[in-house]
């Protein structure tokens, strides 16, 4: 009967711009069954993914409703709940949030992630899990500017991980501002306006990094403004003035403005 299931029935996840073209192959490849080209999407819009229960050729089996969720490899995406397929198929809609990546120390603008489309535990049907791959996300538009300061990670899509280190009276650091946008991702092109010149300052007052009004006065290497570049500058500040407990950056503020 062609309404038996076997053990090569599948899920098929379309995305954006992807139609279904049964019987194309290759059959054991997401790949397959599929005509289009998927678009880019960006950080904090969302869109529609549709899920298809397939047979081993990637024809649509229209006589099943497996109940499904999907799943992305974005940790900070907003993802739907279960759905059951009617004639074979249903949409999702999906927004992801990450659209930056840091790997190796560098942060880089835009990232890569996967789907998945898997039948629950609940499901009268299980079919073998299907997926979508390399979907590219870039940046939504620049917001505002993140500070890292030593002893944080950059996270995209949320903000930073961990706490600023202990500093010492008088020792030189590095800090780091990012140009962001909303989502904490990465901006490394700012559309006819260009890249923003930066300055920093902190609250101490004996620091190297003055207040803004003292700045152009500032030693040669210490915080003139700088232009972001490709999104992110490294900034040199010295504290001088030390607390009990230690200076850290809870006794201390740094700040970041855009001087344009």
């Amino acid at each position: 009967s062609p309404s038996l299931l076997t053990t090569e029935d599948k899920l098929q996840v379309l995305l954006p711009n992807e139609a279904s073209d049964e019987g194309r192959p290759p059959y054991n490849q997401p790949s397959g069954g599929k005509a289009g080209s998927f678009i880019a999407r960006t950080a904090g819009l969302p869109f529609d993914v549709t899920v298809n229960a397939c047979d081993k050729f990637w024809n649509i089996r229209d006589t099943i409703a497996p109940i499904v969720k999907v799943w992305t490899t974005d940790r900070y995406d907003t993802e739907p709940g279960t759905k059951t397929l009617t004639s074979g198929t249903t949409t999702f809609n999906v927004t992801l949030k990450t659209g930056a990546t840091y790997y190796n120390g560098i942060l880089y603008s835009g990232a890569s992630h996967y789907f998945y489309a898997y039948t629950t535990p609940q499901s009268p049907v299980a079919l073998t899990t299907g997926t979508a791959n390399n979907v590219y996300t870039r940046p939504n538009t620049a917001h505002h500017l993140q500070i890292v300061m030593p002893g944080e990670l950059p996270e995209p899509g949320y903000g930073k991980y961990y706490s600023p280190g202990p500093l010492t009276a008088g020792v030189t650091i590095q800090v780091i501002v990012n140009l962001v946008d909303q989502y904490e991702n990465l901006t490394s092109t700012v559309p006819d306006v260009g890249m923003p010149t930066v300055r920093i300052w902190t609250t101490d007052t004996h620091d190297s990094a003055p207040s803004p009004a003292e700045q152009p006065a500032a030693p040669t290497g210490m915080e003139k403004p700088i232009t972001l570049g490709s999104g992110n500058a490294t900034f040199y500040i010295c504290m001088v003035t030390a607390n009990d407990p230690p200076l850290n950056a809870a006794n201390w503020s740094i700040y970041a403005k855009d001087t344009d």
